[in-house]
């Protein structure tokens, strides 16, 4: 089944671009990493393995990411998080199989914690929770760090 290429609307007027196609339950939701996007090798890797199987797949990019709307420096984990559970929530169906990528593996645990019931399994590729105060506290300011 061929997959098509859309957007819908978040609440907040960001455009969320996403791939998605139709297959066997539980469907396959990619989470990606930092500053990438849909179309990269993992995910596209996975998009062929699930359509081997026939089962049901979907990927995104986040705002600010891809195709998606918005500006990369603008978005936060938290602006990223919910653009994801807007996903698991408007366009998958039943509990899902999170694969996520490095931030993407954070992004699944968030969504794990916070929607048990919609999540069938956990596949994490080099998670990276709090990768934001492991990597960039110790260049951040001052007074950005006082305004965190």
């Amino acid at each position: 089944m061929a997959m098509g290429n859309e957007t819908f609307t978040r609440e907040g007027g960001q455009t969320i671009a996403y791939l998605k196609r139709g297959g066997k339950r539980p469907g396959v939701l990619w989470l990606g990493g930092f500053h990438s996007d849909m179309m990269g090798t993992k995910a596209q890797a996975l998009d062929e393995w699930a359509q081997a199987r026939e089962r049901a797949y979907l990927r995104f990019d986040y705002s600010g990411h891809g195709a998606s709307s918005g500006e990369f420096r603008d978005g936060t984990i938290g602006l990223w998080r919910d653009d994801a559970a807007d996903v698991l929530d408007r366009l998958c169906e039943g509990p899902q199989i999170l694969v996520g990528s490095s931030m993407g593996g954070w992004i699944a645990l968030l969504l794990a914690r916070a929607n048990p019931a919609k999540v069938a399994g956990l596949l994490l590729i080099a998670p990276a929770p709090d990768f934001t105060e492991k990597l960039m506290w110790a260049e951040m300011s001052e007074d950005v760090r006082r305004t965190i």
